[in-house]
């Protein structure tokens, strides 16, 4: 009957009431502007304004000063990126004077993000020394995603990470005065990415510093790192791993320097060291162990690294074991890999597991490692190259094939579109 009001509907009307209050709000988008017209005047006023599933959009340019230079995400599951989607476009300058950074540390998760951004420290003739976190981007405890962002010209590390397991999807760590990328007892996952040209502040590990870290690094290219910054000794020109078992996949490690040890890797681990999976390791140098050098952990404790597929030529070393240095109480396992065994060196034990090479595998344009950084080396393989299909193996190292006779000049842009 019209007008009649019953229980039943009352308890519809309470339910819809309900579902009213408890529905989530819809996700908001905040433009954010470098003259400080947008939504907020700063990206921090718009991180501290949003609420989960937000997203901080920012328009192309220069971002400086407070609230730009010291951005805390506040465990915020958030995305802060670019307009543009180009890290050339936008960038956040962290200022030299101050030394602040962008901040993970209160547990954000994967869906935290930060993309489409560059991170630099514009230089203002101060190098800052004393700063409250290091790295550019300074990630404690938190596991969040870093996608397509260049962190270049910073003093210390350009990433640090200590705890949590972030992901860095596409990202370029390059030209920075101390390691590219520390991880401290972190998961980490990098894929795709430029580690280049940086000089470590620590003298262990230009490229990547890895202590205690199970880290996952696939089709990267990890080249012209240096460990000579400090005192000695100098060790781990491209990456130096102390402890854990990280996965090495699929990557050029190249023309990086060590004055000591390990050009392109030296790894210190215990009885599960790290695996080297598809390759390239070329034109690195250091006194011993140029392409690699091997030991057990610093507890002395035996280990053990496996390299599969892996290219291992054309390295130097101005002491001993110009390819590989493999240490007492350690053992290096090689398996379809093509290695030139003649610089292999050390005490230590070598294993020939099955179908290795011991062939030149026609590098396209490998640089001669004592005029490295003076020209950029081509790591993929030439037409005929008995990397390419190898018995039982298929294809040995990172790339393909990338030339027939000739090359064209290389870029860091060429570079990073080959794992694209």
């Amino acid at each position: 009957m019209k007008g009649t009001w019953s229980p039943t509907v009352a308890l519809s009307l309470s339910i819809l009431a309900l579902a009213a209050i408890t529905t989530p709000s819809a996700a908001v988008t905040y433009v954010v502007k470098p003259d400080s017209t947008g939504d907020f005047p700063t990206i921090q006023d718009a991180v501290e304004a949003a609420a989960d599933g937000d997203e901080i959009v920012l328009a192309d340019g220069v971002y400086r000063g407070y609230g730009n230079r010291n951005i805390d995400y506040l465990g915020r599951a958030i995305t802060v990126r670019s307009m543009s989607g180009n890290p050339d476009l936008c960038a956040i300058d962290l200022e030299w004077t101050y030394c602040e950074c962008i901040v993970f540390q209160s547990g954000e998760t994967e869906a935290s993000v930060l993309e489409g951004v560059s991170v630099l420290r514009s230089d203002d003739g101060v190098i800052c020394v004393f700063c409250k976190f290091p790295g550019a981007i300074h990630i404690a405890g938190a596991s969040p995603t870093i996608r397509n962002v260049t962190v270049s010209e910073c003093s210390g590390d350009g990433i640090y990470v200590d705890g949590g397991a972030p992901v860095l999807e596409d990202c370029s760590i390059v030209n920075n005065y101390g390691t590219g990328l520390s991880l401290m007892s972190a998961s980490a996952t990098i894929t795709g990415g430029v580690i280049a040209a940086n000089s470590s502040s620590r003298s262990h590990g230009g490229g990547m510093f890895l202590s205690g870290s199970d880290a996952t690094i696939e089709n990267c290219d990890i080249r012209r790192n240096s460990a000579y910054f400090a005192g000695g000794p100098h060790r781990g020109g491209g990456i130096f791993i102390g402890r854990g078992a990280p996965v090495i996949r699929n990557s050029v490690i190249a023309e990086n320097w060590a004055t000591h040890e390990g050009g392109g890797i030296y790894a210190a681990s215990g009885a599960s060291g790290p695996e080297i999976v598809g390759c390239t390791i070329a034109s690195n140098e250091a006194a011993t162990g140029g392409g690699i050098y091997v030991r057990g952990d610093y507890h002395g404790a035996p280990g053990v690294a496996v390299l599969e597929r892996t290219i291992l030529w054309g390295n130097c070393a101005s002491v001993e074991g110009r390819e590989a240095y493999v240490a007492a109480a350690f053992t290096a396992e090689f398996q379809c890999s093509d290695v030139d065994s003649a610089g292999v060196a050390g005490p230590g034990s070598v294993v020939w597991v099955a179908d290795n090479l011991f062939t030149d595998p026609l590098l396209c344009e490998p640089a001669d490692c004592p005029l490295v950084p003076s020209i950029d080396g081509v790591y993929s393989l030439r037409k005929g190259s008995p990397a390419l299909n190898a018995p039982n193996c298929g294809l040995i190292g990172a790339l393909g094939v990338g030339c027939l006779v000739s090359v064209e000049a290389s870029s860091w842009a060429r570079i990073k579109a080959q794992y694209r």
